[in-house]
């Protein structure tokens, strides 16, 4: 019995969502740079990310990303300093804010970019052969690796992405979407993931990135982070009848009348 046939209806997978555009992020998608500097909002009061919106504006946006990337591979979050990062990138500072309101605008931006990039490249490479559960173990094993080239950055990308700043919402949540697109389709093995193993698949990328902020806090080895990515993704071999089982246990209302 699938589990979508349970009496309780599932919410709707992440990447099946709206698409929030940076434009969606922006409370007020009309504000472009004044090249005088003058009479612009302060966006750092405000906490409005402006939207490049010509060619120029959209190569010193990217000019600032991959300027970012840089400083925090090198130093860290800390090695971010935004004064630095707006000589560094050649743009004024005024613009900066514009753009970038704080810091954490900055690393999820950065964030977004490279999930963006690794869509891309994925969607271009050719399906491998292997199980739901060995392409997505394959994929999460190589990603932590990466990861862990690069620990400066990776450590400032996780912090932001645990923010809790409600404004920024809306882009983390778009982050959280393409790495379960990420993970949909290098899984798309013959004949592709059922319905129960695209519900299960939120779960993993949760195991996941609780496993790199363990390893990031140095609570957690290498070999203890892909073990749990290992187990993790067996989930993904779980029985329709089990993953309908423990839905309805989760269900039923407990003692007292509370769900």
């Amino acid at each position: 019995m699938p589990l979508l046939a349970t009496s309780l209806p599932l919410a709707p997978r992440p990447w099946e969502m709206r698409v929030v555009r940076r434009r969606d992020i922006c409370l007020n998608p009309d504000m472009t740079e004044d090249p005088s500097g003058s009479g612009s909002l302060d966006a750092r009061q405000a906490g409005v990310a402006a939207v490049p919106s010509t060619t120029a504006q959209r190569a010193r946006y990217n000019r600032v990303l991959e300027t970012a990337t840089r400083f925090l591979s090198a130093g860290g979050e800390d090695n971010l300093q935004m004064k630095e990062l707006a000589k560094s990138a050649e743009i004024s500072l005024t613009a900066l804010y514009r753009y970038f309101p704080s810091k954490d605008h900055v690393l999820l931006a950065v964030s977004l970019a490279r999930y963006e990039r690794a869509l891309q490249l994925i969607q271009q490479e050719a399906h491998r052969e292997g199980t739901a559960r060995e392409l997505v173990t394959d994929h999460l094993l190589r990603e932590f690796h990466a990861q862990q080239r690069d620990r400066n950055l990776t450590a400032a990308l996780t912090r932001a992405l645990a923010g809790v700043n409600g404004s920024q919402g809306p882009i983390i949540q778009q982050i959280a979407d393409l790495h379960l697109r990420i993970l949909s389709h290098v899984a798309e093995a013959d004949p592709g993931l059922s319905e129960d193993q695209l519900h299960v698949l939120p779960m993993i990328v949760d195991i996941f990135s609780a496993a790199l902020r363990r390893w990031l806090a140095d609570s957690s080895t290498d070999a203890e982070v892909r073990y749990r990515i290992r187990v993790g993704c067996h989930l993904l071999d779980l029985d329709s009848s089990v993953l309908a089982a423990e839905m309805a246990a989760a269900t039923e209302p407990r003692p007292g009348g509370s769900p």
